[in-house]
């Protein structure tokens, strides 16, 4: 049982992460843990939290059910901005490399790029997401879809930046 500002909160989602667990918890909390249990940072209260947490690159996510994905740094927890899906997400965030996927209930499925704060629309389909996609290597996804069709998915990369 973890312990938050509020009392005790039930976990409702748990990620994987180079540095240990990430954690959300009922109430809306985002927590960082080691690798021995002890909580390493913690950003309370994040929102009404969707799906499990995310760590991609230099960063982890969550997204709140209106659909906004919430950046953190993964070293210390400090925000790193936010991206509007502009869609209630039907499933949470998923890492693959260093970009962060969203599936949102029509099907569509935007990608986020994390470092340097670029958020594009993937692919548009007419069917609608049955679960979260899965990483098929660093710059593909596995999306599957409600007619019963699943489709690996190049994730598009976005243009260098000037300061790349």
């Amino acid at each position: 049982v973890i312990q938050c500002a509020r009392g005790t909160a039930p976990i409702v989602a748990l990620a994987p992460s180079p540095q240990g667990p990430l954690v959300a918890t009922a109430d809306g909390a985002l927590i960082a843990l080691a690798a021995d249990g002890a909580t390493r940072w913690k950003r309370a209260p994040v929102g009404d939290l969707v799906g499990t947490p995310a760590h991609a690159g230099a960063h982890v996510a969550v997204v709140d059910r209106q659909g906004v994905v919430h950046l953190f740094r993964a070293a210390d927890g400090e925000p790193a901005g936010t991206f509007d899906t502009e869609e209630h997400p039907e499933h949470g965030i998923v890492a693959v490399g260093e970009s962060l996927l969203v599936q949102r209930r029509d099907g569509a499925l935007r990608v986020i790029d994390p470092a340097r704060r670029v958020a594009l629309v993937a692919h548009a389909t007419a069917a609608e997401a049955a679960f979260p996609p899965v990483a098929a290597g660093p710059r593909s996804a596995i999306v599957p879809y409600g007619d019963g069709t699943a489709a690996r998915l190049p994730i598009p990369q976005p243009a260098p930046s000037a300061d790349d």
